[in-house]
């Protein structure tokens, strides 16, 4: 073999190395990119799901109104958990302070609220004072035998009460608690002197016997039509 066959045989060689190196060498270029990409997908993947979580925690889907004198609110996500604490009065911003109920599943922000010194200085008097639960929620019946199951509720002797939307938004747009704004309809129903602010000025046991003696009054009134017609 002479030098020229040499050189020939040495270049085939070199050619078909090449050649069948040249598609490897695209191959790994692209699984490289591929995986890259799949990274990328990944991860935008796990922050718009992140997102999603996120929003759907801090999306309100219940409330519960808690009256006595202090008034607040808890708001309740889809987990049941306190995603915010909202005080109506002064007597309520204070007990606020000395509590960190956000991010606690509802029956434990509730026996911790009611189970604070300062706060059962307003309820534990149960000839002075009613306190009441005000639940707007779609999941209104399970979310009162949560409060039920409540070792300080049931200490407590406390009042549950339903209110719908419409109650909480227009609570809501005058910076009132649930409970106290249903009390009020209530109450204007029979009264319509009665105002919104004398009502927020008002304890949840003031408004009660307030509501409880128009229903008497209603009552007498409707038993006296009643022995009049059968003179």
């Amino acid at each position: 073999m002479n030098s020229e066959d040499l050189s020939r045989m040495l270049t085939d060689v070199s050619d078909k190395y090449i050649q069948e190196a040249a598609p490897k060498k695209k191959k790994q270029s692209f699984s490289k990119k591929l995986l890259i990409y799949s990274s990328i997908a990944a991860c935008l993947c796990l922050i718009l799901l992140g997102s999603m979580y996120i929003n759907a925690y801090a999306r309100p889907a219940s409330y519960i109104s808690i009256d006595v004198n202090p008034s607040m609110e808890i708001c309740l996500n889809k987990w049941n958990r306190v995603i915010d604490v909202i005080p109506y009065n002064d007597d309520a911003e204070r007990i606020c302070r000395q509590l960190n109920l956000k991010n606690k599943y509802y029956t434990d922000a509730i026996e911790e609220l009611l189970y604070n010194k300062d706060f059962q200085a307003y309820y534990l008097n149960q000839n002075t004072s009613d306190l009441t639960f005000t639940i707007v929620s779609q999941y209104c019946d399970e979310l009162q035998s949560g409060i039920e199951s409540c070792k300080s509720y049931s200490e407590a002797s406390g009042i549950i009460h339903h209110a719908n939307m419409d109650t909480a938004n227009l609570a809501h747009e005058n910076n009132c608690s649930i409970g106290k704004y249903s009390a009020y309809e209530e109450l204007h129903e029979y009264d319509n002197s009665i105002t919104l602010n004398d009502c927020i000025n008002m304890t949840m046991h003031e408004l009660h016997n307030e509501i409880d003696s128009h229903h008497n009054d209603s009552h007498n009134e409707k038993h006296e039509e009643h022995h009049g017609g059968t003179h």
